[in-house]
């Protein structure tokens, strides 16, 4: 798995090999030292927007915006369901939803073994 390596001034075990981020720009929002680590590892990205997480990665999927392209529930703080109904269609011809790309992805995947 992962091993000890410099990072900064401070040595820290570092456990992660490679990232799949979807729909957060962890680049902009981890801590300097993370987000320079994970521009260094295999990274792929699935988000609706170019952002410093999608220009670091190696691999960048489509995203399909949740609550307008497609349909889902969402829940408030207080842990209240809210469904949505989607207004539009995705843009894709492969995918319907993130949900729809992920499931693809773990076929494919899948049939890699």
């Amino acid at each position: 798995m992962g091993s000890s390596t410099r990072i900064s001034s401070r040595k820290v075990k570092v456990d992660v090999d490679a990232a799949f981020v979807m729909s957060a720009d962890l680049v902009s929002h981890f801590p300097a030292t993370c987000a320079e680590y994970l521009k260094e590892i295999p990274m792929a990205c699935l988000d609706i927007a170019p952002c410093p997480t999608t220009l670091a990665s190696d691999i960048v999927l489509p995203g399909v915006i949740d609550a307008m392209e497609c349909d889902g529930t969402f829940y408030r703080l207080d842990d209240v369901p809210v469904y949505f109904q989607p207004f539009t269609k995705s843009p894709f011809g492969f995918t319907q939803s993130n949900e729809d790309t992920m499931k693809q992805l773990f076929e494919r995947i899948k049939k890699l073994k």
